[in-house]
């Protein structure tokens, strides 16, 4: 299958409104694949929703991530720009 939801989940605001969108999409029948891009911090709490088909851990090791002074900063705009250098792989199911 190469159909599926891809979730980017950063920090506990995002996780939770992922986890929210994923109990939807579940709960209307849908039962195509859905996947989350997170923090290495937040593994073990989205396998404890038993949710995801696949959970896919991101580090930040850069000074810029390292520096953010709010949530916004760390969690939103800063993993935007340092995704850009990342070359994550897709994979198919």
């Amino acid at each position: 299958m190469n159909r599926g939801y891809l979730f980017i989940g950063l920090g506990d605001y995002y996780i939770d409104e992922v986890l929210n969108l994923s109990k939807m999409i579940r709960k209307v029948g849908d039962i195509l694949p859905i996947s989350i891009i997170c923090l290495e911090d937040d593994i073990e709490k989205l396998k404890s929703k038993n949710i995801f088909d696949k959970i896919i851990p991101i580090n930040f090791n850069d000074d810029l991530f390292k520096t953010a002074l709010t949530d916004f900063e760390k969690y939103g705009a800063i993993p935007k720009i340092l995704m850009l250098n990342m070359k994550l792989f897709i994979w198919t199911y």
